[in-house]
């Protein structure tokens, strides 16, 4: 039993074991790239520190991983601490005997040295990437799979740029520290001024305490100049940053001071063609990443030239160095914006808002003027209106009294004298005519009231009314009168009715005796919603802007009508070519 129990156990044990071998091995983190930065004074010596802190910040933003950076500071100011180098190699090769660096960036002629010298003693097989002047760096030293990031500077091409924009220059001061460093580099700029001795004289700065130095730079004559090159040691040992000397040095100047590194543009040096230093750490950057990601290549080799002319606007006003002495192409920096530039916006936004009040103003000068107009048109109508009512009035008065009245009266003497000879011949024969004429006084009479008041539109409605109206005109006038008259409901309003009959009757009245047609055609149309009227006729025409403008009471009574209806009017006519009157009349009755 016991045997079965062990073999049970066994086939655990083993089964247990396949499933853990079977199990996917959780991926060990992969450790972060290390980069050794070798600096050659210290971190923030300028100007290598403004290299590194591009390189570090782009590198990390490309990279798309973490990197690990270490720095050590050789502080190579003097061949003294120089003579300690193998002592910093023990040291280094100690502190990365475990775990060496995948990178090392050797930033200034001292590191780069200093690691080509030692790199075997403290971590042989690590990749460099040289970063200096171009003439600083022998390409024989490298190895392959090494990088070298450069830049191509000249102090005689930085001589030529002064002398060029200043023609007048008879001096120059060079500005350099009292460290060997800076000794080498005042020894380079000295040999490259040489070729311009018979142009300007020079003097060096690297034995004076900064108390000296800013005492001669504030006693500089007329036509100096002072070159800021690398400042940052004085005779005293005194330490100082780039950024720090170059304020002191400014300070204290009665001449313009010019300087090679783009950094110090906008902090007191007029300007020039720089050592592009922000270029030089994104192209460091770049090499480092791909040496990184496992790039072969023999060996990197870049080389940076000088940027495009660049200059101080402020200190040009300084020194009264006019825009055209600089060379074609030039770009000036930290000029003032103008006027413009500065409040351009709220330019723009108050000009915007001035110009739509100007349009709501003309608009509502427009409004007024046009509602003034109307008013004055309005009052005039009403006056026309008032004047033909009362013309109207004296003209049914003269025709009541010249004509019914009289003929009336001429009536009453007949009676009576029938009355008072009753049965003789003159009372016969005045009997006889008096019927026909009572007749005729009849019929006047009821055209007089059809010219007050049409019946025939409420007793039978417009369509038949107007027919009536067209009959009536054609007894009376040679002109054909062609009618296509709808059948109208007598659902449509009174007051609507009325007002196209009104229209037709003026329209057809103007074509008679105004336009002197001889052919007049009238159409009226009927739906729901409207009555369309239109009166055509082949006279003599008008000028509409004339008839409108002018006197003419009836087109102003027939456009007033149509409004009152809530309609429209519209009269198309011209000199010789006839007239058309057309009306839509909603079916619903005059506006209120």
């Amino acid at each position: 039993m016991w045997r079965k129990y062990l073999i049970f156990g066994l086939q655990g044990v083993v089964c247990a074991c396949l499933m853990l071998a079977t199990q996917p091995v959780p991926a060990q983190p992969t450790a972060a790239p290390l980069i050794l930065i070798l600096n050659s004074y210290n971190k923030d010596t300028a100007p290598y520190a403004r290299v590194k802190e591009v390189f570090t910040v782009e590198l990390e933003r490309s990279y798309g991983a973490p990197v690990a950076f270490r720095q050590y500071d050789l502080e190579e100011r003097s061949d003294h601490q120089k003579s300690r180098d193998a002592l910093k190699a023990r040291l280094l090769g100690v502190s990365y005997l475990e775990s060496p660096p995948d990178l090392v960036v050797a930033i200034g002629p001292p590191a780069v040295d200093f690691w080509l010298a030692n790199r075997d003693s403290i971590s042989p097989g690590v990749p460099v990437i040289a970063v200096a002047a171009e003439f600083a760096v022998d390409a024989d030293k490298l190895r392959p799979g090494d990088a070298a990031v450069l830049t191509r500077f000249s102090f005689a091409d930085t001589a030529e740029d002064i002398v060029n924009l200043l023609p007048e220059t008879a001096h120059v001061v060079a500005v350099f520290g009292a460290s060997d460093h800076e000794r080498r580099l005042a020894d380079m700029a000295k040999n490259a001024f040489q070729a311009y001795a018979g142009r300007f004289s020079t003097e060096y700065t690297n034995d004076l305490p900064l108390g000296s130095l800013q005492q001669r730079l504030a006693s500089l004559a007329a036509g100096s100049v002072v070159f800021f090159g690398v400042f940052n040691s004085d005779a005293n040992g005194l330490y100082l940053d780039n950024y720090s000397g170059l304020a002191l040095v400014r300070a204290a100047s009665k001449a313009p001071v010019f300087g090679p590194f783009d950094d110090l543009l906008g902090r007191g040096i007029v300007g020039g063609r720089f050592i592009r230093l922000d270029e030089i750490g994104r192209e460091l950057a770049l090499t480092a990443e791909d040496m990184l990601r496992g790039s072969s290549e023999p060996l990197r080799w870049k080389v940076i030239g000088l940027s495009e002319p660049v200059y101080d606007w402020r200190e040009l006003r300084a020194w009264d160095i006019g825009a055209e002495r600089l060379p074609p192409g030039s770009v000036v920096r930290f000029r003032p914006p103008t006027l413009w530039e500065q409040y351009a916006g709220w330019i723009v936004l108050v000009a915007f808002a001035v110009v739509l009040q100007s349009l709501l103003l003309g608009a509502l000068l427009l409004q007024y003027r046009r509602r003034r107009q109307a008013e004055l048109s309005s009052v005039n109508l009403s006056r026309r209106l008032i004047t033909a009512h009362e013309d109207e009035r004296r003209l049914l008065a003269r025709e009541l009294h010249d004509d019914l009245s009289q003929r009336l009266a001429r009536v009453a003497i007949d009676a009576s004298f029938v009355a008072s000879n009753p049965g003789s011949d003159a009372a016969g024969e005045v009997l006889a005519n008096l019927h026909p004429e009572l007749v005729r006084i009849s019929r006047d009479a009821h055209d007089l009231s059809y010219r007050l008041h049409p019946s025939l539109v409420e007793d039978l409605g417009v369509g038949a009314a107007l027919r009536a109206e067209c009959e009536r005109l054609s007894r009376r006038t040679d002109a054909i009168i062609r009618e296509n008259i709808c059948e109208v409901s007598r659902a449509v309003a009174g007051d609507t009715a009325l007002c196209v009959y009104r229209i037709a009757q003026e329209a057809l009245t103007n074509a008679i005796k105004h336009a002197g047609a001889d052919t007049i055609e009238i159409s009226l149309e009927s739906d729901s919603h409207a009555l369309r009227l239109q009166v055509r006729d082949n006279g003599v025409g008008f000028d509409l802007a004339d008839g409108l403008a002018g006197s003419s009471l009836g087109l102003s009574s027939m456009k007033e009508r149509a409004q009152l209806a809530g309609g429209s009017l519209t009269i198309q006519t011209q000199r010789g070519n006839g007239t058309t009157v057309s009306a839509v009349v909603p079916c619903g009755g005059l506006a209120r």
